[in-house]
Protein backbone atom coordinates (compact mmCIF):
# COMPACT_ATOMS: atom_id res chain seq x y z
CA UNK A 1 0.00 0.00 0.00
CA UNK A 2 1.94 3.24 -1.17
CA UNK A 3 -1.33 6.20 -0.93
CA UNK A 4 0.09 10.05 -1.64
CA UNK A 5 -0.76 12.44 2.01
CA UNK A 6 0.52 15.58 2.86
CA UNK A 7 3.05 15.06 5.18
CA UNK A 8 3.77 16.53 8.85
CA UNK A 9 7.06 17.01 8.81
CA UNK A 10 7.43 19.48 5.80
CA UNK A 11 4.09 19.71 4.85
CA UNK A 12 4.38 18.25 1.45
CA UNK A 13 3.07 15.22 -0.56
CA UNK A 14 4.42 12.09 0.42
CA UNK A 15 4.17 8.50 -0.67
CA UNK A 16 3.73 6.34 2.25
CA UNK A 17 4.78 2.84 1.96
CA UNK A 18 3.20 0.90 4.70
CA UNK A 19 4.82 -2.83 5.14
CA UNK A 20 6.99 -4.61 2.77
CA UNK A 21 6.16 -3.77 -1.08
CA UNK A 22 7.70 -5.73 -4.11
CA UNK A 23 9.49 -9.24 -3.38
CA UNK A 24 13.14 -10.73 -3.55
CA UNK A 25 15.73 -8.01 -4.58
CA UNK A 26 13.24 -5.60 -5.31
CA UNK A 27 11.64 -5.61 -1.65
CA UNK A 28 11.55 -2.13 -0.37
CA UNK A 29 9.63 -0.02 2.34
CA UNK A 30 9.69 -1.64 6.36
CA UNK A 31 8.06 -4.59 7.89
CA UNK A 32 5.26 -3.44 10.61
CA UNK A 33 6.75 -4.75 13.84
CA UNK A 34 3.45 -3.38 15.88
CA UNK A 35 -0.06 -3.07 15.27
CA UNK A 36 -3.24 -1.79 17.45
CA UNK A 37 -6.89 -2.78 15.91
CA UNK A 38 -9.85 -0.72 16.62
CA UNK A 39 -13.43 -0.67 16.21
CA UNK A 40 -12.95 2.39 13.30
CA UNK A 41 -8.91 2.32 12.78
CA UNK A 42 -6.29 0.31 12.74
CA UNK A 43 -2.81 1.78 13.76
CA UNK A 44 0.58 0.78 12.88
CA UNK A 45 4.52 1.26 12.84
CA UNK A 46 6.59 2.06 11.28
CA UNK A 47 5.51 3.38 8.36
CA UNK A 48 7.81 4.92 5.57
CA UNK A 49 7.21 8.15 4.25
CA UNK A 50 8.69 9.93 1.14
CA UNK A 51 8.16 13.43 1.21
CA UNK A 52 8.51 14.63 -2.67
CA UNK A 53 11.55 17.00 -2.30
CA UNK A 54 13.13 15.64 1.05
CA UNK A 55 14.96 12.42 2.58
CA UNK A 56 12.05 9.20 3.94
CA UNK A 57 11.52 9.22 7.56
CA UNK A 58 9.68 6.69 9.45
CA UNK A 59 6.71 7.03 11.27
CA UNK A 60 3.68 5.81 12.81
CA UNK A 61 0.22 5.87 11.38
CA UNK A 62 -3.72 5.42 11.60
CA UNK A 63 -5.29 3.63 8.81
CA UNK A 64 -9.08 3.47 7.81
CA UNK A 65 -10.67 -0.32 9.05
CA UNK A 66 -10.96 -0.91 5.55
CA UNK A 67 -7.30 -0.03 4.90
CA UNK A 68 -7.83 2.02 1.92
CA UNK A 69 -6.85 5.28 3.46
CA UNK A 70 -4.34 6.66 5.79
CA UNK A 71 -6.13 9.21 8.24
CA UNK A 72 -3.12 10.34 10.47
CA UNK A 73 0.41 9.94 10.53
CA UNK A 74 2.33 10.33 14.09
CA UNK A 75 5.75 12.39 13.75
CA UNK A 76 7.56 14.65 16.33
CA UNK A 77 7.65 17.69 14.01
CA UNK A 78 9.87 19.74 16.42
CA UNK A 79 13.38 20.36 14.41
CA UNK A 80 14.85 20.58 18.47
CA UNK A 81 14.54 16.47 17.91
CA UNK A 82 14.59 16.13 13.76
CA UNK A 83 17.82 18.28 13.67
CA UNK A 84 18.61 18.74 17.11
CA UNK A 85 22.03 20.55 18.13
CA UNK A 86 21.53 19.86 21.94
CA UNK A 87 20.62 16.42 21.22
CA UNK A 88 22.84 15.30 19.09
CA UNK A 89 21.03 13.90 16.28
CA UNK A 90 18.87 11.66 18.01
CA UNK A 91 18.42 8.46 15.60
CA UNK A 92 14.63 8.02 15.67
CA UNK A 93 14.98 4.87 12.81
CA UNK A 94 14.12 2.09 15.99
CA UNK A 95 10.22 3.28 15.92
CA UNK A 96 8.74 -0.37 17.37
CA UNK A 97 6.14 -0.33 19.33
CA UNK A 98 2.22 1.49 19.30
CA UNK A 99 -0.76 2.08 21.99
CA UNK A 100 -3.56 3.60 22.06
CA UNK A 101 -6.05 4.67 25.08
CA UNK A 102 -9.19 5.22 25.71
CA UNK A 103 -9.66 8.80 24.58
CA UNK A 104 -7.68 8.20 21.20
CA UNK A 105 -4.39 9.50 22.25
CA UNK A 106 -1.28 7.52 20.76
CA UNK A 107 1.68 6.31 22.63
CA UNK A 108 5.06 5.32 20.17
CA UNK A 109 7.86 4.09 21.33
CA UNK A 110 11.53 4.19 19.67
CA UNK A 111 14.66 2.34 20.82
CA UNK A 112 18.08 3.25 19.89
CA UNK A 113 21.01 2.88 22.45
CA UNK A 114 23.06 5.92 20.36
CA UNK A 115 22.59 9.69 20.97
CA UNK A 116 19.54 9.96 23.34
CA UNK A 117 17.41 7.95 21.17
CA UNK A 118 15.40 6.02 23.43
CA UNK A 119 11.82 7.85 23.07
CA UNK A 120 8.05 7.84 24.38
CA UNK A 121 6.22 9.84 22.96
CA UNK A 122 1.95 10.71 23.52
CA UNK A 123 0.32 11.87 20.22
CA UNK A 124 -3.43 13.55 20.57
CA UNK A 125 -5.91 12.16 17.99
CA UNK A 126 -4.86 14.85 15.96
CA UNK A 127 -1.08 13.98 15.45
CA UNK A 128 -0.07 16.83 17.65
CA UNK A 129 2.49 16.09 20.55
CA UNK A 130 1.25 15.97 23.90
CA UNK A 131 4.03 14.86 25.77
CA UNK A 132 8.06 13.27 24.98
CA UNK A 133 9.93 11.39 27.23
CA UNK A 134 13.95 10.36 26.72
CA UNK A 135 13.56 6.86 28.68
CA UNK A 136 17.11 6.35 29.36
CA UNK A 137 17.20 9.29 31.74
CA UNK A 138 15.22 7.42 33.70
CA UNK A 139 16.85 4.59 34.10
CA UNK A 140 14.66 2.18 31.17
CA UNK A 141 16.56 1.08 29.46
CA UNK A 142 16.13 -0.88 25.96
CA UNK A 143 12.40 -0.65 26.79
CA UNK A 144 9.81 -2.97 25.52
CA UNK A 145 6.29 -4.54 26.14
CA UNK A 146 4.40 -1.16 26.09
CA UNK A 147 0.91 -1.47 27.50
CA UNK A 148 -1.82 1.38 28.74
CA UNK A 149 -4.23 0.55 30.81
CA UNK A 150 -7.56 1.70 30.43
CA UNK A 151 -8.41 1.05 34.35
CA UNK A 152 -9.16 4.34 37.06
CA UNK A 153 -5.96 6.34 36.87
CA UNK A 154 -3.78 3.67 34.73
CA UNK A 155 -0.05 4.22 33.94
CA UNK A 156 1.40 3.67 30.95
CA UNK A 157 3.86 0.24 31.24
CA UNK A 158 7.24 -0.60 30.23
CA UNK A 159 9.85 -2.96 30.92
CA UNK A 160 13.07 -2.89 31.18
CA UNK A 161 15.09 -5.44 28.41
CA UNK A 162 18.77 -4.88 29.20
CA UNK A 163 19.70 -6.70 32.84
CA UNK A 164 20.37 -5.46 35.21
CA UNK A 165 23.99 -6.06 36.83
CA UNK A 166 22.58 -5.74 40.87
CA UNK A 167 19.27 -8.03 39.92
CA UNK A 168 20.53 -11.11 37.44
CA UNK A 169 17.62 -12.96 38.55
CA UNK A 170 15.16 -10.22 38.09
CA UNK A 171 13.48 -7.44 35.64
CA UNK A 172 12.41 -4.59 36.01
CA UNK A 173 8.49 -2.69 35.17
CA UNK A 174 7.85 0.73 35.01
CA UNK A 175 4.67 2.58 35.12
CA UNK A 176 4.76 5.97 33.66
CA UNK A 177 2.32 8.57 34.14
CA UNK A 178 0.30 9.24 31.00
CA UNK A 179 0.06 13.07 31.88
CA UNK A 180 3.87 13.80 31.70
CA UNK A 181 5.49 10.14 31.54
CA UNK A 182 7.30 10.87 34.35
CA UNK A 183 7.98 7.08 36.88
CA UNK A 184 5.34 6.82 39.00
CA UNK A 185 5.45 3.03 39.94
CA UNK A 186 8.62 0.32 39.57
CA UNK A 187 7.77 -2.94 39.96
CA UNK A 188 10.72 -5.65 40.73
CA UNK A 189 9.66 -9.13 39.66
CA UNK A 190 12.31 -12.19 40.87
CA UNK A 191 12.34 -15.06 38.74
CA UNK A 192 11.56 -13.54 35.32
CA UNK A 193 14.41 -12.44 33.82
CA UNK A 194 13.44 -11.19 30.39
CA UNK A 195 10.27 -9.63 29.82
CA UNK A 196 8.70 -10.17 25.92
CA UNK A 197 5.07 -8.99 26.29
CA UNK A 198 2.69 -7.29 28.88
CA UNK A 199 -1.05 -6.63 28.94
CA UNK A 200 -3.80 -5.49 31.34
CA UNK A 201 -6.98 -7.37 32.67
CA UNK A 202 -9.75 -5.35 31.56
CA UNK A 203 -9.88 -2.71 33.82
CA UNK A 204 -9.20 -4.52 36.83
CA UNK A 205 -5.27 -3.26 37.10
CA UNK A 206 -4.09 -6.64 37.08
CA UNK A 207 -0.93 -6.48 34.72
CA UNK A 208 -0.10 -10.36 33.12
CA UNK A 209 3.58 -10.20 31.85
CA UNK A 210 5.17 -12.91 29.89
CA UNK A 211 9.03 -13.45 28.85
CA UNK A 212 11.47 -16.46 30.08
CA UNK A 213 14.26 -16.72 31.93
CA UNK A 214 17.47 -18.41 31.84
CA UNK A 215 18.22 -22.01 33.27
CA UNK A 216 22.19 -20.98 32.81
CA UNK A 217 24.42 -19.03 30.51
CA UNK A 218 26.90 -21.86 28.75
CA UNK A 219 30.35 -20.93 27.96
CA UNK A 220 30.38 -21.69 24.48
CA UNK A 221 26.56 -22.56 22.46
CA UNK A 222 26.12 -25.48 20.83
CA UNK A 223 23.52 -25.01 17.86
CA UNK A 224 22.57 -28.57 18.39
CA UNK A 225 21.44 -28.43 22.18
CA UNK A 226 17.91 -27.60 22.89
CA UNK A 227 17.29 -24.08 24.55
CA UNK A 228 18.43 -23.19 28.14
CA UNK A 229 16.05 -21.27 29.02
CA UNK A 230 12.21 -21.29 30.66
CA UNK A 231 9.01 -19.69 29.36
CA UNK A 232 7.16 -17.65 32.81
CA UNK A 233 3.54 -15.67 33.39
CA UNK A 234 3.48 -13.44 36.08
CA UNK A 235 0.43 -11.65 37.66
CA UNK A 236 1.06 -8.52 39.13
CA UNK A 237 -1.84 -6.77 41.10
CA UNK A 238 -2.49 -2.89 41.21
CA UNK A 239 -0.17 -2.88 44.99
CA UNK A 240 2.41 -5.02 44.34
CA UNK A 241 6.10 -3.95 44.47
CA UNK A 242 7.73 -7.32 43.51
CA UNK A 243 6.52 -10.58 42.57
CA UNK A 244 8.54 -13.16 43.99
CA UNK A 245 7.70 -16.34 41.67
CA UNK A 246 6.27 -16.15 38.57
CA UNK A 247 4.64 -19.30 37.03
CA UNK A 248 6.02 -21.83 34.27
CA UNK A 249 4.15 -22.08 31.35
CA UNK A 250 2.60 -25.58 30.31
CA UNK A 251 1.48 -26.75 26.94
CA UNK A 252 4.34 -26.92 24.81
CA UNK A 253 4.91 -22.85 24.90
CA UNK A 254 8.58 -22.25 24.08
CA UNK A 255 9.20 -18.78 24.22
CA UNK A 256 6.10 -16.81 24.49
CA UNK A 257 6.27 -13.57 22.19
CA UNK A 258 3.43 -11.10 23.53
CA UNK A 259 0.09 -11.85 25.00
CA UNK A 260 -3.45 -10.14 25.00
CA UNK A 261 -6.44 -9.86 26.95
CA UNK A 262 -9.55 -10.57 25.29
CA UNK A 263 -11.79 -11.43 28.00
CA UNK A 264 -13.77 -8.38 29.78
Amino acid sequence: MTPVVIEPRYGQKATVVIGLQGRRASTWGRPLLDAVVEADAVYVVPVVVQPEAQEPYLAAARLARSGDRIEQIYDDTDKAITHSETWDNPNLTGLREIEVDGEGNVYVLNVHRLNNSTMLWKYGPTGKVLCRKELEALGVVDPMGLCVSHSSGGLVYLARGLSDPNYLEATRVYGLSPTNLAVEREVRIVGLQHVTGIAEQGQTGILWIVGYSLDWIPERLDPMDLPKYSPCIAAVMPGDVEVASPTGMEGGIVLPMSIIWTGQ
